[in-house]
């Protein structure tokens, strides 16, 4: 038998101590109940809550499509991916914006959800500034057809005949479909359109054909209803060159010159203006073609020969 020494005997404790002790024991057990049961309940509560949302309660009971004139509703409805029956929590909304911005008319697009059932789609379509001739196959002797295309270049769709209130673009051999980039040499084209709009908007709308290389010859009518040929050229400096242009428009210079008159603004700091009999060598400053005041002053007047 082990006698354990007076000193190593465990003192008495206090009986009122050991009762404290055990009360706050069951305190602390009591609060870890709780708040196990309140865990409890709020998972409980977030389950039902999801289960709710994904009951047929909060299914997609309709799609409804605003702004679409061009393209077809339905179409519209199709592209979004959504149909009756979905979830709307779990509704992909930056997909189906993406897919209907991918339609050939739609130039920017929002899908949203109006609980409980309800799906808006909204769009805002491109407006045409032109037609430009297509390839119907990638045959190169197939035959050319007329597609609309907006300021961005988008090919829209086919159409019989170019409208008679846009420009016109011809000379283009892209075989393309609604919804496709026009190629390089319709888009220095179309910039030309563009700035012809605006610097001579109150004459009807222009045409503009891309030649060999990607040179570009336009057709603009004067003030006097006399349609005039102009040489443009390679698609750059358009800006200079459209301005020449409008210049020599402000001050009457086609206006008297004769019907068959035609404008190079090649080189925009000396257009020239020709025709079989005439050439008239018509230039100013630089820093006059890009004053809308500026005054143009006929240089040189030669008058060709006929060969006999």
């Amino acid at each position: 038998m082990t006698t354990v020494p007076p000193e190593e005997r465990p003192l008495p404790v206090d009986p009122r101590l050991r009762a404290r002790r055990r009360a706050v024991m069951r305190s602390e057990g009591r609060r870890r109940l709780r708040r196990l049961g309140v865990v409890a309940a709020a998972a409980g509560v977030g389950l039902t809550g999801w289960l709710l949302v994904l009951s047929s309660f909060f299914d997609v009971d309709q799609v409804v499509v605003r702004g679409a004139q061009r393209s077809a509703p339905e179409v519209v409805r199709r592209a979004t991916g959504v149909t009756p029956g979905d979830a709307m929590v779990t509704l992909g909304l930056d997909r189906a914006v993406a897919t209907v911005e991918a339609l050939p008319w739609v130039a920017t697009a929002t899908v949203e959800r109006s609980w409980p059932g309800t799906v808006v789609v909204s769009v805002v379509e491109r407006r045409p500034v032109a037609t430009v001739s297509v390839m119907q196959g990638e045959e190169a002797d197939s035959a050319p057809r007329w597609m609309l295309v907006d300021d961005q270049g988008r090919l829209l769709a086919f159409v019989d005949e170019p409208p008679p209130d846009l420009a016109r673009i011809d000379g283009t051999t892209q075989a393309a479909g609604p919804g496709a980039q026009v190629g390089r040499g319709a888009a220095g084209a179309l910039e030309l359109v563009t700035r012809l709009r605006e610097a001579l908007p109150a004459g009807p709308p222009p045409k503009v054909a891309v030649g060999p290389g990607g040179s570009l010859e336009a057709v603009v009518r004067s003030d006097n209803g006399t349609e005039r040929q102009v040489h443009v050229g390679e698609p750059v400096r358009l800006a200079d060159k459209v301005l020449a242009l409008r210049t020599l428009v402000e001050h009457g210079a086609l206006d008297e010159a004769a019907p068959g008159l035609v404008v190079d603004v090649r080189v925009p700091e000396a257009p020239v203006l020709t025709d079989r009999d005439t050439v008239l060598i018509l230039s100013t400053v630089t820093r006059a073609l890009h004053n809308s005041k500026s005054h143009v002053e006929v240089e040189g007047f030669a008058r060709k020969g006929r060969a006999r």
